[in-house]
């Protein structure tokens, strides 16, 4: 027995496996599928990491499937009235099948549907099933909660699980993995594996098709089911697989969600489908299968009937709840005690303001009381009734209760939002208003998640998350191109400069008008007119070409995501490889610009200048306002007042902030060009540190005003250096000799210098804009710690919900020829780095009790 580190921090026993590998004991997983499984998905060299969302390439090659307007592939899924899977004590359960002697007709509503005649009871007098959502994220996150998920899990200590998650003396209940019990007894310690798996929306990012689910959901869940047979820890009992789609899985059309959770055998279709060729196609998908668990599903929505009349209704209503679909939850008479799963939770961030409006039109068309609103003031729900609303998509743990006054111990309603299945981590420490969560039920703890999501606000990080840094790289190379041209762009950076104070030196500026005298050289215009028409078809070309081998990666991409994990051959510059990287179509793209603006300077024309100027003009003028409200509206709709005008000044401020550094760095480069590299490289070296710090300490609104400190100090350097103090001028006479050298070098090192500082740049108004909204600086952290599920149990007069949560995901371990661990892992990893599987310290964050509330009650 060692100690570990878990939860707040306190230490708390951790033990190995309940049990041990056995010779005499045949493995779950046969040789057969062992073999097929591992050469689909070979142990990876190294874990992928998460997803990029700072414009990552995979992000950006399915951008036109996330922007694209979505489709309604639910038209031919027309489930029969009534029916609902069964999930009971029977042998074979999560039936559907009409037969004699198992279903009876019932009026409800003039209408006559089927309702099961009976329901077997466990002999138990309990049934158990788990709840997730937003998986399929990254490797070692998926591989974490797919070991646990497929496990049961005891009490380290032994004793018995009581109401709460915290022992008597404070510390919360530690969890470990132990070997499958038999199902006909209970054991108060233990926490058996669901008779079956909910997800609750959003099965892999960015998009959930066909490659990425079998990338980042599939593989990962083999290879801890494979580490759970080995160990003797995996139970053979057939599991149900059931799901709901999120906003990730209908980017894809629903493709690939259906190739997950629906049963192919007979799928159940309207007749007339309107659509055959996605009939076809559908009947024709090729399943993602997850090992272990069977799908019984015929459609993106359905109701599960539990034993002692309790139903689980999963709603797909990411888009608009249909015709179809109402009349199928019409159909079902069992509404008193009820869990309903939905894609996005009606309360969040101490809000129930920010309720999404299909849910809303949805609750009202299925004569669901809104228990959530902040209005109610006395429980909505019909006496002897109760109701969990439960969801995902927001990446964090916590528990509502109801707006009454009695609602925070009324158990007869709870709104649990449980998103940390394997996405990124939305910080629990942001509020829209003054509805806040069930004290202690709170996952992370709002300092531990701002802490690790500050990560975000690092440049470094933003840097190499993604493609973020090409923004300012292409801005910088368009703007430096159109400013060292004279022309009307020029005049109007020139006029800002003296806006802010810097004058024009006469030995200053570069000498512009010289540059294009090529006549002093002796070369006749006619040449260079040819050179720039050489040129000019040779860029173009070479953009068809680049934009080509980009596209081609992306597809290949697509179909096969490991093409962007490193090789596993000697070879390891795979970033070098045409047919994996996109550095090469990178280096085509900026070869074919660079020939374009050098024929321009060549021989100048007057369209093209024309053109350029502006092009450059409208941007530099019109983006910071246009991207600064879009900004605002788009994360700031859901606030109201002070709160959207801060985060509008902000974003504006922001896009402004990005052109006037461009503005710096191209033109007064030359002018002081050591004090703005030492300017630039101070302002990276706070802002490595400074932003993520105060985000850490809760700093909030002050982090803006931190932030046009540094600026105005920043600005305020170069423009006393641009007077006369540490200049460093071009001289005059070489102007003409290294004229286009210079202005290559202007380009080229302006462009550089800005990635870095607009990176800088993004990290701050992240850090910024934190206070009233986080996606993004989630995203960019692309935390994988802080992992959690839900394990229900229904027993006849309420149903538990049981937290469990990882505070630290596996290291990576390397493995032989035959799949195994080269090495024993440790059965805990102290301190606070990540664990090895046996070392897995899963904990209790939270206990609920749903249960209906007496009608006596609302005397």
């Amino acid at each position: 027995m060692t100690e570990a580190t878990h939860g707040d921090g306190e230490a708390a026993p951790t033990a190995t496996p309940a049990a041990t590998p056995s010779a005499a004991r045949a493995p779950v997983i046969s040789v057969e599928d062992r073999l097929a499984q591992e050469a689909a998905f070979p142990w990876p060299e190294r874990y992928p990491e998460p997803v990029g969302w700072m414009l990552s390439p995979e992000l950006i090659s399915q951008l036109g499937r996330v922007l694209g307007k979505p489709v309604d592939p639910r038209r031919w899924m027309r489930l029969r009235g009534g029916f609902a899977h069964v999930e009971d004590g029977a042998p074979i359960s999560a039936d559907t099948t009409e037969g004699p002697g198992r279903w009876r007709q019932v009026v409800r509503d003039a209408h006559t549907v089927p309702v099961r005649d009976q329901i077997v009871q466990p002999t138990t007098g309990e049934l158990w099933f788990d709840y997730i959502a937003d998986i399929g994220d990254g490797f070692a996150a998926m591989y974490s909660i797919g070991y646990l998920l497929q496990a049961d899990l005891v009490t380290t200590d032994g004793a018995p699980l009581g109401s709460t998650a915290l022992r008597p003396d404070g510390t919360p209940v530690a969890l470990t993995v132990a070997a499958p019990a038999a199902r006909d007894r209970v054991d108060p310690a233990r926490l058996p594996r669901g008779q079956f798996l909910f997800v609750g929306g959003d099965a892999a990012y960015h998009v959930a098709d066909r490659p990425t689910l079998a990338w980042r959901l599939q593989s990962p869940m083999y290879w801890a089911a494979r580490d759970l047979d080995d160990a003797g820890l995996l139970d053979p009992t057939p599991h149900r697989l059931y799901g709901i789609p999120g906003n990730h899985d209908w980017y894809d059309h629903l493709d690939g969600f259906s190739r997950v959770f629906c049963e192919h055998a007979t799928p159940v279709m309207l007749p007339d489908s309107p659509d055959d060729n996605q009939r076809r196609r559908w009947e024709a998908a090729t399943p993602v299968r997850l090992h272990g668990f069977h799908t019984r599903q015929r459609g993106s929505y359905l109701a599960i009937q539990l034993p002692w009349d309790w139903q689980l209704w999963g709603l797909d209503i990411d888009q608009p709840l249909d015709a179809l679909q109402q009349a199928y939850f019409d159909s079902q008479i069992h509404r008193d005690k009820l869990i309903v799963c939905v894609p996005s939770p009606p309360l969040v961030f101490h809000s129930g303001h920010d309720v999404p409006p299909p849910l809303i039109d949805a609750y009202r068309a299925l004569e669901l009381p809104p228990a959530y609103g902040n209005g109610c003031e006395i429980n909505p729900l019909p006496p002897d009734s109760c109701r969990l609303d439960l969801s995902g998509d927001v990446h964090h743990y916590a528990r509502y209760a109801g707006a009454w006054p009695e609602g925070r111990t009324d158990p007869s309603y709870h709104a649990v939002v449980s998103g940390l299945g394997g996405a990124f981590l939305h910080p629990s420490d942001t509020v829209h208003s003054d509805r806040p969560p069930v004290e202690g039920a709170v996952f992370p703890p709002p300092d531990a998640a701002r802490a690790e999501v500050s990560r975000g606000a690092n440049w470094w990080v933003l840097f190499g998350g993604g493609w973020m840094r090409g923004i300012p790289l292409v801005l910088g190379a368009l703007c430096a191109s159109s400013w060292i041209q004279p022309g009307a762009s020029q005049r109007l950076a020139r006029w800002w400069l003296h806006w802010l104070g810097i004058c024009e030196q006469d030995d200053g500026w570069l000498p512009m008008g010289r540059h294009g005298d090529w006549g002093a050289w002796g070369i006749a215009p006619e040449y260079l007119s040819a050179a720039k028409a050489v040129l000019s078809i040779g860029g173009v070309v070479l953009l068809a070409v680049g934009g080509w081998m980009y596209l081609r990666v992306a597809r290949r991409r697509r179909a096969d995501l490991s093409l962007g994990a490193p090789s596993q051959s000697a070879f390891r510059l795979s970033w070098l490889v045409p047919s994996r990287s996109y550095a090469p179509a990178w280096a085509v793209l900026l070869l074919g610009i660079t020939a374009l603006v050098v024929g321009r300077w060549l021989a100048p024309g007057a369209v093209s200048a024309v053109l350029l100027d502006a092009f450059v003009i409208a941007l530099v003028t019109a983006a910071p306002v246009v991207a600064g409200v879009a900004i605002a509206w788009n994360r700031a709709r859901k606030v109201s007042g002070a709160a959207f005008f801060y985060l509008a000044v902000v974003a504006t401020g922001h896009v402004a902030v990005q052109l006037l550094t461009l503005l710096v760095l191209v033109l007064l480069g030359f002018v002081a060009p050591i004090t703005t590299l030492a300017v630039a490289v101070g302002y990276l070296a706070l802002s490595y540190v400074v932003p993520s710090a105060l985000l850490r300490r809760g700093w909030g609104g002050g982090i803006a005003a931190v932030w046009l400190v540094i600026l105005v100090g920043a600005l305020a350097a170069i423009v006393a250096a641009s007077d006369g103090h540490w200049v460093a001028v071009v001289p005059t006479e070489c102007a003409m000799a290294l004229g286009l050298v210079q202005r290559l070098a202007v380009v080229a090192a302006s462009s550089v210098l800005a990635m870095f500082v607009g990176s800088a740049h993004v990290g701050w108004y992240l850090a910024a804009a934190a206070r009233f909204h986080n996606n993004e600086l989630g995203g960019a952290a692309r935390v994988d710690r802080f992992r959690q599920f839900i394990r229900f149990r229904v027993t006849p007069t309420q149903v538990t919900g049981f937290v469990i949560a990882l505070d630290r995901v596996v290291d990576w371990f390397p493995r032989d020829e035959q799949g195994r661990a080269t090495a024993a892992p440790p059965a805990a990893t102290a301190g606070p780095g990540p664990a090895r599987p046996a070392g897995l310290r899963p904990f209790l964050i939270d206990v609920f009790t749903l249960a209906p509330r007496p009608a006596a009650t609302d005397d």
